[in-house]
């Protein structure tokens, strides 16, 4: 993977991250939308949401940081694949999930 093409997709997925995280909290304090995943509930319950959605978001970037090096730098032609091939799966999975909590925020009904 190229540096310049692994610096967009690196982009793209803290942007779709922070989407995220925007969406998801808008939703969770307008009461609209509820948290599924159980640790990051237990964690809301315990040291707020904003803390949560802020640990989450520092533990995104820094795994899409790690690929997007590895992509470009590692050693073996074997983990740069894997790792790009990973990264844009993961910035994938992530704009899908952002665009759930999008529509949830606005109130589309299906």
């Amino acid at each position: 993977m190229g540096k310049r093409f692994a610096a967009w997709v690196l982009g793209v997925a803290i942007a779709v991250s922070m989407l995220d995280i925007g969406a998801t909290y808008l939703a969770l304090r307008r009461g609209v939308g509820t948290e599924t995943n159980p640790v990051a509930l237990a964690a809301m319950h315990s040291i707020g949401i904003v803390p949560t959605l802020a640990g989450g978001l520092v533990v995104r970037v820094s795994l899409v940081a790690l690929l997007a090096l590895i992509g470009t730098t590692g050693a073996y032609r074997i983990a740069r694949h894997a790792a790009s091939l990973m990264l844009a799966g993961v910035t994938m999975w992530w704009a899908l999930i952002a665009c759930n909590a999008v529509i949830v925020v606005s109130g589309v009904r299906a």
